[in-house]
């Protein structure tokens, strides 16, 4: 292919898109972008791979920090699975006898993360960075 014409065959194309996203929590929740709820919007037939940075601080300085690659499946009808998720703790500072935990969650054309407080009353604000890659999928 030339080059003009495999340029023309990319632009046909426009099946992908690629959006990041701000999301925030508190204590054992869903983040969400807005303080209302709403979470990252997944198309329906689609196959997407997400990256997420996530940190968890609590009202002393207490860090948690990691990273989640996961790939998702939205069908015709918007059912969103998460099909594989690997995660990378960067720091754990969380104190003896506490529980903060995140996981990435998958809903009708949504996804999100799921924390987890536990073992202690201390607020934990947690925040993400993550990018979404979707391509169409049918």
């Amino acid at each position: 292919l030339s080059s003009s014409s495999a340029a023309s065959d990319v632009y046909k194309r426009q099946d992908s898109s690629s959006t990041s996203y701000i999301l925030r929590g508190l204590n054992t929740s869903t983040l969400d972008l807005d303080g209302l709820g709403t979470q990252i919007p997944i198309p329906s037939n689609t196959m997407s791979f997400v990256t997420g940075h996530i940190m968890a601080v609590n009202d002393v300085g207490t860090v948690y920090s990691t990273k989640f690659e996961t790939s998702l499946y939205c069908d015709g009808v918007g059912n969103t699975t998460v099909q594989s998720s690997f995660q990378t703790v960067i720091k754990d500072d969380v104190p003896s006898g506490e529980t903060w935990s995140v996981v990435p969650v998958g809903a009708s054309n949504r996804f999100s993360y799921s924390t987890t407080r536990a073992g202690t009353t201390s607020t934990i604000k947690w925040v993400s960075y993550t990018q979404v890659v979707s391509i169409a999928w049918s």
